[in-house]
């Protein structure tokens, strides 16, 4: 789990857990050599985490769909 502070190095507000999304926002801090990011979880908490430990999340592509293809034939 990570733990979401009220401010860089701050008290625990919160837990992420491994996998639940949440919204990064505007600010950045750099704190005794980690990048410290704000962000929202889906609870609505607003808190800080190491930027380190998060993985930003990816769209997959959409898988190609088969069209009809007509055979010439008798």
């Amino acid at each position: 789990m990570l733990i979401l502070r009220a401010f860089p190095e701050g008290p625990q507000i919160g837990f992420l857990r491994p996998g639940e999304p949440f919204l990064g926002l505007y600010q950045e801090q750099l704190l005794n050599g980690l990048v410290w990011i704000q962000v929202q979880d889906m609870a609505g908490r607003t808190g800080w985490v190491p930027q380190y430990y998060t993985v930003p999340a990816t769209t997959e592509p959409a898988a190609p769909t088969a069209s009809p293809s007509s055979t010439g034939g008798p």
